[in-house]
């Protein structure tokens, strides 16, 4: 006499569910706040910026370009006005860029006086 085989059970393992993976949020560095430099006036004159202690040919090019055109001007913009001008020249700031605005000032007054 033959005996059937028994037939196996068919047993189901579930998968694991995982979470799908988060894309994680890129890291964007915040740009700074732009610096507004004080146009020139129109009827405004062209200082020569390099009686400023420090502040070279090459420097009072790229203050030019930015719109700093006189001592007013760049006394206006302070020192982050015109490392913001020496940036966008691609220029490297020396260490009398801090003394520059406040140089700029006193030869504004007198030229005033």
């Amino acid at each position: 006499m033959v005996v059937p085989e028994p037939e196996a059970a068919s047993v189901v393992v579930p998968e694991p569910e995982t979470a799908p993976a988060a894309d994680p949020e890129p890291v964007v560095a915040a740009d700074p706040e732009p610096v507004v430099v004080p146009a020139p006036p129109a009827t405004a004159s062209v200082d020569n910026l390099t009686k400023i202690a420090g502040l070279g040919p090459k420097s009072a090019q790229a203050l030019q370009a930015a719109g700093i055109t006189t001592y007013a001007a760049l006394a206006a913009a302070g020192e982050a006005g015109v490392r913001a001008a020496l940036t966008a020249a691609g220029i490297r700031a020396t260490t009398s860029v801090p003394n520059w605005p406040v140089q700029a000032q006193a030869l504004a007054d007198q030229k005033n006086a």
